[in-house]
């Protein structure tokens, strides 16, 4: 497939699976079964299209009521990079986060690579700690130094492990 049909089938992808909502169709019709998918403040990826699925699945049912902007999309060889602003409310629990209600606005950048004119794999950046600072897990601003210390601990002690 070329650049511009694989871009054409990512904006389908986005409309079907995140905008129309409907995450089982889109995932079927665009995603293959192998696909890997990378997310940010994920240390694992996703190692099939099920587990993104259930993810997806999760992730709708937390935030009812998501709004998508597309921002950019440019498509290169087998390679899309989508730049999308989305703004929603936290409605369920996400990750062990009690739903508060609180607003939480993003710019992701998605990439997906294709094979036969699907998506075999998919990177999904934005920044988790601003969205957890939104959803009023950490305070706005500079972190906790408590939580600091901790992150630099874990840092430490994993350098000891690589040796």
């Amino acid at each position: 497939m070329t650049a511009e049909q694989n871009k054409a089938a990512a904006l389908e992808f986005l409309e079907q699976a995140w905008v129309e909502r409907d995450v089982v169709a889109g995932y079927e019709r665009f995603v293959t079964p192998d696909q890997v998918a990378h997310l940010a403040g994920y240390q694992e990826p996703f190692r099939d299209r099920d587990a993104s699925l259930e993810w997806a699945r999760t992730y709708q049912s937390a935030f009812h009521d998501q709004e998508l902007t597309l921002e950019a999309a440019v498509a290169e060889g087998d390679h899309v990079a989508l730049r999308v602003r989305t703004t929603q409310t936290q409605r369920g629990p996400y990750l062990g986060v009690a739903p508060f209600g609180n607003r939480v606005s993003m710019t992701m950048i998605q990439m997906y690579r294709f094979e036969n004119g699907k998506i075999a794999e998919t990177w999904l950046m934005f920044d988790p700690l601003d969205v957890m600072q939104q959803l009023g897990v950490f305070p706005a601003g500079q972190l906790p130094k408590p939580l600091l210390a901790v992150i630099n601990t874990v840092r430490r002690l994993r350098g000891r492990r690589g040796r």
